[in-house]
């Protein structure tokens, strides 16, 4: 059944669950922890204002982020791309400091951080569920409308996404 869900949303099932698994090992150790890792606070500065800004300027700042126009950007951009970020590029994760594809939650080569050797069969079919649900998208739009499929699927995809990246920070 989970297999099947996860599918259906577009999430990699045995992905997710081996990292989630680790992730719970290891939450809250910075250096173990593959879903989650805080940024430290300069680092977090660095990344969100730049290497110039100082910490008083980012503290006016600051003042804005429950202002409507702010926080419905911030939530568009966790909503959309929060979570296919997370799990294309790992960016809440590990910064592995490798190229992209080997800190993906799709890679299958026997070198990725994520998974150990033994696990890349069910890498594998969790991207062929993945990719099986595409193509029932994709056949769904020829026969019924792109519009149609995009009114039937994105809403639940989208709330979905909604309670699993709310509970993320996500820095891009």
């Amino acid at each position: 059944m989970g297999f099947l869900m996860h599918s259906f949303l577009l999430v990699p099932f045995h992905s997710w669950r081996i990292t989630h698994s680790t992730h719970h090992k290891a939450t809250g150790n910075l250096d173990k922890d593959t879903a989650f890792v805080p940024l430290s606070r300069r680092a977090w500065i660095e990344a969100t204002y730049g290497t110039g800004a100082d910490a008083e300027g980012v503290e006016l700042s600051q003042l804005t982020q429950d202002a409507p126009l702010v926080l419905l950007w911030n939530c568009l951009v966790h909503q959309l791309f929060g979570w296919p970020g997370y799990l294309l590029f790992n960016i809440t994760g590990q910064k592995y400091r490798i190229p992209f594809p080997k800190q993906s939650h799709f890679y299958l080569g026997q070198d990725s951080p994520l998974y150990k050797k033994e696990q890349l069969p069910l890498i594998v079919l969790s991207d062929i569920g993945v990719i099986s649900m595409i193509s029932i998208l994709t056949v769904g739009g020829y026969a019924f409308g792109s519009l149609e499929m995009l009114r039937l699927y994105a809403a639940p995809y989208l709330w979905v996404n909604h309670w699993i990246g709310r509970f993320k920070t996500v820095h891009f």
